[in-house]
């Protein structure tokens, strides 16, 4: 029985009761699929279904699918585009990162992969009561987040490089001179631990290091939660 699409919205992963939706936009595509991990990473086993329209979106729901499964797409071109290498690839077959996901392991930049992450229980509880200042009373400070602590300040950070946990000691220091409203720079995966972030690899998922040893959004959840508190 053919695929249908999906008729839940959002692009990327998104878990839902019982699974996972998967869409990609891959308007050169002959074909589709997602490969899990956890499944040998077999190519067949979930084909995607090409969405009405262009033509050009492809979406699956996919039972038994959930958080930390980690998955890649894989795409083969009606181009056939890259040639095979002579050494085992297929012609016009990418395996890719998904652009929207919200985790990658990217510790081999030749082979990024995915994993799903469910935004609602991902952050460590319930966030605060908080109100967004009115836009004319913005006074916005900027946060690198690397380089913020840890430099004759009495934060101790872990090899020069400040975490979001770090920043949390120096929110009163925000606060005494006037700003109630703080702006994070750039904390995109990048590759390596010392990075401005400018180069990243994954625009959408913060950055390894910068969260913490748990690897979780946990500690970027414990500093906004902590801006909250410091008003």
């Amino acid at each position: 029985m053919p695929q249908q699409p999906s008729s839940r919205p959002g692009m990327g992963a998104n878990v839902y009761a019982g699974g996972t939706t998967f869409r990609v936009w891959a308007p050169n595509a002959s074909a589709v699929s997602v490969a899990f991990g956890k499944e040998g990473w077999q190519k067949t086993n979930h084909p995607m279904a090409r969405e009405a329209g262009d033509g050009a979106y492809w979406s699956l729901d996919i039972d038994g699918i959930d958080a930390g499964d980690e998955y890649q797409y894989v795409i083969d071109n009606k181009d056939a585009k890259p040639p095979a290498d002579g050494q085992g690839s297929v012609a016009g077959e990418n395996w890719k990162p998904d652009a929207h996901s919200r985790d990658v392991e990217d510790s081999d930049q030749r082979d990024v992969s995915s994993f799903v992450v469910n935004p609602s229980t991902d952050w460590g509880g319930q966030w605060s009561p908080f109100s967004t200042p009115k836009f004319q009373d913005l006074l916005l400070y900027q946060v690198h987040v690397g380089s913020f602590a840890g430099l004759n300040d009495g934060v101790s950070v872990l090899n020069f490089s400040a975490r979001f946990a770090d920043v949390i000691p120096k929110l009163d220091r925000i606060r005494d001179l006037g700003f109630n409203t703080i702006q994070v720079l750039l904390t995109g995966e990048y590759p390596g631990n010392r990075n401005e972030g400018y180069a990243p690899t994954n625009a959408r998922w913060r950055h390894s290091f910068r969260l913490g040893p748990e690897g979780s959004q946990e500690s970027t959840a414990l500093a906004i939660k902590g801006a909250r508190w410091h008003g």
